[in-house]
């Protein structure tokens, strides 16, 4: 239970400024809600899954994608590795069908997106960078996201949501 809190204590996006505090723990709730909210019918397999898919990141630390994506296909492959000892240690790595997998894939995206589009509103435009990466992704390749991450990102539009408590 230390290790899962540890893991989730993780902070996302160290090589950007950015204002505040974007921890695993964060991402990991903010994901959760987003399947729930835009999946017909979510499934609990997934919400373990999408909970934990960041958890090794405690042992191996958040390597930035760009750092992912050049490295060496063997040592992007070991880092993976890495990551999954340490899920399977843990008794949380779990296997998804396609469908799943990509609905992880999607609300992990989505989620980042998010949080640019919150970092921006706040002035800082180092994310800028990632949300036009995410934008790209969403827009050229549409068919590798759920419909409904899709349609959100599509009907999407910032604003500081009213202080009025929800009726």
């Amino acid at each position: 239970i230390l290790k899962i809190r540890e893991g989730a204590a993780v902070q996302r996006c160290h090589t950007i400024p950015h204002h505040g505090s974007y921890s695993n723990g964060a991402h990991q709730y903010g994901c959760v809600m987003l399947y729930f909210h835009l999946h017909p019918t979510p499934h609990m397999l997934t919400v373990r899954a999408i909970l934990a898919h960041d958890l090794g990141e405690r042992w191996v630390g958040d390597n930035p994608a760009p750092a992912k994506w050049s490295m060496d296909a063997d040592l992007r492959i070991e880092l993976e590795g890495l990551e999954h000892r340490a899920l399977r240690s843990l008794g949380e790595m779990w296997e998804l069908g396609p469908e799943e997998a990509r609905w992880l894939k999607a609300v992990d995206m989505l989620d980042m997106w998010l949080w640019c589009h919150e970092q921006i509103a706040l002035g800082n435009q180092y994310a800028q960078i990632i949300c036009d990466r995410i934008d790209k992704l969403f827009n050229e390749k549409p068919e590798n996201y759920p419909e409904q991450v899709i349609a959100f990102v599509a009907d999407y539009y910032w604003t500081r949501t009213s202080d009025d408590i929800p009726s």
